[in-house]
């Protein structure tokens, strides 16, 4: 083997080394050499390439574009790169690179092909990511400022109104027990006596309410006792039975208690506002390292393009709390069965279990008496 013959083939297994298709053509499009990836984009041998004319490679649609494009770089003598992309989905990055002769003429040109189609995906990904955050963001402050508005409104209707009533009982029983002795009328002044305490009762409960929506305060008793309140509190209000099957050995840290509970909020206000359903079902359990909870209802299901609609707020953001604590939430509904919700969570040695625990779990209520709002069962 002669020098130049063993120069072009380790010029060629060089070629054939690089990831990208790799070619060299005439001026013209006529195909001097190419390496294997080319070969196989096209369906070629390297050797079956040979003396072929590169545009009767491509589709039709795109060889006037592609013509117009080596022109321009012929003329300007200069590097061109573009990025085609294609209905099937693909997307390949060009770049045209002169090759000039001694004269400073171009004799032939390299034309380098990358496969970016994972990139491309994989930015298109981030961006739809980023609108989301973006619209979970405003969707957020949204409900953060009509929550504020509602609180608001609730302090100003309710206990200003209650406050303002006890403050001109007071009044009023101030000015009659400040008149002459013989002038009091005893029976109405008992009357009024005993409706400040009762004024003080409502608004006491009115104060505790609004807590309770903001942060329920049986999250200290644990996070079983927090889902069984919940569901009690989600039959009571929809009517819809909810049974319960808890099985929550050892109590989980406050922060990471609190987002499975807001999670449960939302699943719940989920079938409320969407199932029609007419039963519900909520099971957690712990096996292993990984506490699940299990939403399930008997309603309409839903439909795929619900599930991964971009402006799905509430999906969407029980993903990200999910997310945010390494969870996986998984979404499973047809007509025939309703809607399927699992939230898996893997404890970890962060401090998830009872060292920084908001409280014991659930208790077994298997003799909760007939009628009682929500029916807990045990389970293994």
């Amino acid at each position: 083997m002669n020098r130049d013959d063993l120069a072009q083939r380790s010029f060629q297994v060089m070629v054939d080394a690089v990831p990208a298709a790799v070619l060299l053509m005439t001026p013209e499009g006529r195909i001097l050499a190419a390496n294997r990836a080319y070969g196989k984009l096209v369906n070629r041998t390297p050797t079956e390439l040979l003396g072929v004319n590169v545009y009767s490679l491509i589709s039709a649609d795109t060889v006037a574009s592609r013509r117009a494009r080596t022109a321009k770089m012929l003329a300007t003598g200069e590097t061109l790169a573009f990025i085609d992309e294609f209905t099937t989905g693909k997307s390949y990055e060009t770049r045209l690179e002169p090759v000039p002769d001694d004269s400073g003429s171009i004799a032939a040109v390299v034309v380098y092909v990358h496969d970016i189609t994972e990139r491309r995906n994989a930015e298109n990904a981030i961006r739809e990511s980023q609108a989301q955050l973006r619209r979970l963001a405003a969707r957020l402050s949204d409900v953060r400022e009509q929550e504020r508005t509602r609180i608001a409104r609730e302090i100003h209707d309710e206990l200003g109104h209650r406050l303002t009533a006890l403050k001109m009982d007071a009044a009023w029983l101030a000015r009659r027990l400040s008149e002459p002795a013989g002038k009091h009328d005893i029976p109405l002044l008992q009357q009024r006596a005993t409706e400040i305490p009762a004024g003080l009762d409502r608004t006491i409960q009115a104060v505790r309410r609004l807590g309770t929506e903001l942060r329920p305060a049986i999250l200290d008793a644990g996070l079983g006792a927090a889902v069984e309140w919940q569901a009690r509190d989600f039959e009571d209000r929809t009517g819809i039975p909810c049974t319960l099957r808890l099985s929550v050995p050892n109590p989980v840290n406050n922060a990471l208690g609190t987002t499975i509970f807001r999670i449960l909020q939302e699943l719940l206000t989920n079938v409320t506002r969407h199932a029609e359903a007419s039963a519900v079902e909520i099971s957690m359990r712990r096996r292993c390292d990984v506490l699940s909870l299990t939403v399930k209802d008997n309603g309409v299901g839903i439909r795929d393009r619900d599930l991964n609609d971009p402006r799905s707020l509430g999906i969407l953001s029980m993903r990200e709390r999910a997310a945010l604590m390494g969870a996986t939430l998984d979404i499973d509904g047809s007509a025939q069965a309703g809607t399927t919700v699992t939230l898996r969570v893997p404890l970890t040695a962060r401090g998830d279990l009872a060292h920084d625990s908001v409280g014991p779990a659930a208790p077994n209520n298997n003799d909760r008496p007939p009628g009682a709002a929500a029916r807990t069962q045990a389970i293994a």
